[in-house]
């Protein structure tokens, strides 16, 4: 398939006579300036950020622009790897984009070989035998795959893209409740490893991220060289350490100091010249995956690149908001929880910190859900006597029952990607757990629940994550109507709901209209089906702008 662009338009590049594999893109990069990728890469992903219109389906260059959007951040790390500066060609636009084309185009290799079918059939075999994917023999190997793969794409292409003014701030009032949760299991010694953490409070570092992204956005203006004598160039993304400006009064009505953004640009940037120790381990990478790999895309954890242009921590580059925000969340519920993990001894008096993330998730749903007509809670004390098997939450309408299972995360910590196919069977493991939690109510605890709510006859089962896509980038729901994992449950349809898909229908909808759309799209979905959308979500226009409780965590945070 040719490029949106020709290569007629570059001074560097010319068509490649064969299929191109990673390696041989390193190869074609490390023509160019490292640092000229890197500032060309940042001018393309701030333009598409701030002209969301060149993305649209149908827009003049969309594909080129979605391709180019999907592969810059893994270019810029690979740049950053293996290309130099010294006495390189600047890149010009179509060089960038080119690039990243050819990112794409590289073969993915074998994915559905023998040996993973191999590595996936034993690892079904090893699940306990009460998990539902035990339905699965090996015939269905084949077929798990395809869904395996749909999802690493999906995720590939759509990972931290989906964005709205709660993706921000949602993790800050998990990690709030979080923090309930660890002062009372370590007590002080919580509060001692969060400052450790972050190097200052969570709420100033949060407050100094988004007081980050605004400078970068607005960037910086250089004096350069042209034919026509000096002109001033407008570099986004780039922001200076030492450009902070903060009067007392300012500190003391919003709460900033120049101590909280030193703290996030030294807990989420890398310096440049740290990129090139990850070249050894991209190397010896299958090139199969090597642009799937989290090792190729730092970005995700550190979305900051100091550039030490003069010195370390004076010059840094955001190169792509998408990753700055979502990397928010990374490093606040991933790297953080795993900090506590390791000090769990002291900072939550030996308590689970993934347990306790777990548990900070459901507390922060429990509070959006709080007095809304037809909520229960299985674990208040009023429904006390249910099984120790159960959703977190019933949703009951007239005509349907709805179960909510709150699962902070589905994918592996390590491999949000699913690069490893045994990564995808842990994902539908944890998946597959929560038919399990409502089986084990509906069978168990009926004559308990009729003391206190009408059952109505028909049931649906909605598992919420804090994961955007959460249906595409696992791929489980596909597995289990392939599987007939619904088959003798008593439930008549499974739907998965990213966050803020479920507060909108929490907010907006009701249980009756969100089963009655989540039956529609299972009995309509087509296991393997590359291009069918089984999502259940509201339609857009029937929106609010902004939900009640991202608004007041908003107003909390950021003082008019």
């Amino acid at each position: 398939m040719d490029p949106p662009w020709p290569y007629s338009a570059s001074k560097v590049l010319s068509r490649p006579k064969r299929e191109l594999s990673t390696d041989d893109v390193i190869k074609r990069l490390r023509r160019f300036s490292r640092n000229g990728l890197l500032k060309m890469g940042a001018e393309i992903l701030w333009y598409a950020w701030n002209h969301s219109d060149v993305l649209e389906n149908g827009a003049p260059g969309s594909i080129g622009n979605f391709i180019t959007r999907t592969y810059s951040e893994r270019l810029i790390t690979l740049a950053g790897a293996f290309a130099s500066s010294h006495n390189r060609a600047e890149p010009a636009e179509v060089d960038f984009r080119l690039l990243c084309w050819e990112l794409h185009q590289c073969s993915d290799g074998p994915v559905l070989g023998p040996d993973v079918l191999q590595e996936v059939s034993s690892r079904l075999v090893q699940l306990p035998k009460d998990s539902p994917l035990r339905k699965l023999d090996t015939a269905f190997t084949h077929r798990l795959m395809i869904e395996a793969f749909k999802a690493r794409i999906v995720a590939a292409q759509f990972e931290g893209r989906i964005w709205d003014k709660a993706s921000l701030i949602r993790p800050l009032l998990i990690a709030r409740e979080l923090a309930s949760l660890g002062r009372k299991a370590g007590g002080d010694a919580y509060d001692r490893a969060e400052r450790q953490f972050f190097l200052t409070s969570l709420e100033g570092f949060f407050r100094a991220a988004w007081a980050i992204y605004t400078k970068a956005s607005d960037g910086v203006r250089i004096e350069a060289a042209s034919p026509r004598g000096p002109v001033i160039v407008h570099d986004h993304g780039r922001f200076r350490g030492d450009s902070w400006q903060f009067d007392s009064e300012s500190q003391e009505h919003v709460g900033l100091t120049e101590d909280d953004v030193r703290a996030v640009t030294s807990r989420l940037s890398m310096p440049l010249s740290k990129y090139a120790e990850r070249r050894a381990a991209l190397r010896q990478m299958d090139p199969a995956v090597r642009k799937y790999d989290g090792l190729a895309d730092v970005l995700v954890t550190r979305p900051l690149v100091d550039l030490e242009l003069e010195r370390l921590g004076e010059d840094f580059l955001l190169p792509s908001p998408w990753r700055f925000i979502s990397g928010m969340g990374t490093f606040v519920l991933h790297e953080f929880v795993s900090f506590l993990q390791a000090h769990r001894a002291t900072a939550l008096g030996g308590q689970d910190a993934y347990a306790l993330r777990g548990e900070a998730f459901g507390n922060y749903l429990r509070d959006l859900l709080r007095a809304r007509p037809g909520v229960h809670d299985c674990d208040a004390p009023e429904m006390g006597g249910l099984t120790s098997r159960k959703p977190d939450f019933l949703w009951v309408g007239e005509e349907y029952g709805v179960m909510v299972e709150a699962k902070v995360f589905l994918r592996p910590n390590e491999d949000r990607l699913l690069v490893d196919a045994t990564s995808a069977v842990e994902t539908w493991r944890r998946a597959a757990e929560t038919i399990s939690q409502a089986v084990g109510l509906l069978r168990n605890s009926r004559a308990v629940l009729e003391r206190h709510i009408r059952l109505p006859e028909k049931w649906v089962l909605i598992v919420v994550s804090n994961e955007d896509l959460i249906e595409s980038t696992t791929g489980f729901k596909g597995v289990a109507r392939a599987g007939n994992l619904l088959d003798g449950t008593g439930l008549d349809a499974l739907a998965l709901l990213s966050s803020s898909e479920f507060e909108d229908w929490v907010v907006h909808g009701s249980p009756d209209e969100l089963a009655r759309q989540a039956v529609q799209a299972w009995s309509n979905l087509k296991p393997g089906d590359l291009g069918y959308d089984s999502r259940v979500s509201r339609q857009s226009s029937q929106r609010e702008s902004e939900l009640p409780h991202i608004a007041e965590a908003w107003s909390s945070l950021i003082p008019a």
